[in-house]
């Protein structure tokens, strides 16, 4: 499995972007970077980053098939090693326990809710925010930050 990586300017950051579009139905609206995992030529994996601001960068993750310690090492070598970020963020649907303990065994922390965040069929939904900051990094991470 290899990373690749694009933005949206560009067909290869397009390509991940329609990807996790169909994946998770969520939209994606602005500059966004994308990041992708390939594995027998198909992408597996695809992770959005948008509101970038240099210092902090808000992720959007879909990667059932090869959620491991290598896509962890990069998506955080990509934040905080070639963008450079002190903080990344998460804004997960309060009711998607399973996505709040992965980030919490990853490093992120608990800050706050955001009422009626996401409208969902309808209905508002609550996002939880975590953030990861550089110096919050799992050790076993080592992306050498």
């Amino acid at each position: 499995m290899h990373a690749i990586q694009g933005n949206s300017e560009d067909s290869v950051g397009q390509l991940i972007a329609g990807y996790f579009v169909r994946n998770t139905g969520y939209p994606i609206t602005g500059a966004y970077r994308a990041l992708g995992w390939v594995h027998d030529g198909q992408i597996v994996g695809q992770c959005i980053f948008n509101d970038y601001t240099e210092a902090n960068i808000e992720i959007h993750l879909y990667a059932p098939k090869c959620m491991n310690k290598k896509t962890i090492k990069d998506v955080y070598s990509y934040v905080f090693n070639t963008l450079k970020c002190e903080r990344l963020t998460a804004k997960p649907y309060c009711t998607n326990e399973t996505l709040l303990q992965l980030l919490e065994r990853i490093g992120f922390v608990y800050e706050f809710t955001q009422e009626n965040y996401y409208k969902v069929s309808n209905t508002f939904v609550d996002a939880k925010v975590y953030k990861l900051t550089k110096n919050t990094i799992p050790k076993w991470v080592k992306i050498n930050a």
